[in-house]
């Protein structure tokens, strides 16, 4: 009987996961509170390099 995926290296297979862990329900979670934390640091070094 044949897998339904061959991971070849296992990089690809460990990937594959975090791709589906981040799209869950949890992952979004954790990338909402991810992103309201960074995103305004991220704009106030935009906006910092803008007034030079």
């Amino acid at each position: 009987m044949r897998r339904p995926r061959v991971y070849v290296p296992r990089a690809v297979g460990v990937v594959g996961w975090g791709k589906a862990a981040v799209a869950s329900p949890a992952g979004w979670l954790w990338a909402r509170r991810f992103a309201a934390t960074w995103a305004p640091r991220v704009e106030q070094e935009i906006a910092g390099r803008d007034a030079r």
